[in-house]
């Protein structure tokens, strides 16, 4: 999967009333309009989707390695699809 790698930080747009997703060196992931809790909570998720999704990758294949996925992984596995686009 090919996607904009790196740790992802919020950026209050005071100017915009909203929030800009950005990467360590600048570059605009996308944006979340609206100051609400809910907004900023939303912008944290997704700034922390490539942390998330590496661990969670790193889970499945070393449940994989190890016999089998456990059932309490389904929900990981079914979460890792979706985040490919599968």
């Amino acid at each position: 999967m090919n996607y904009t790698k790196g740790e992802w930080r919020i950026h209050n747009l005071d100017d915009f009333n909203g929030y800009d997703i950005e990467t360590k060196s600048g570059i605009s992931i996308g944006s979340i309009i609206g100051k609400r809790e809910q907004d900023l909570a939303n912008a944290h998720l997704i700034a922390a989707s490539p942390d998330l999704y590496e661990a969670l990758k790193a889970l499945v294949e070393y449940q994989s390695n190890y016999g089998g996925v456990a059932p309490n992984l389904a929900n990981a596995i079914k979460a890792l699809a979706k985040a490919e686009g599968n």
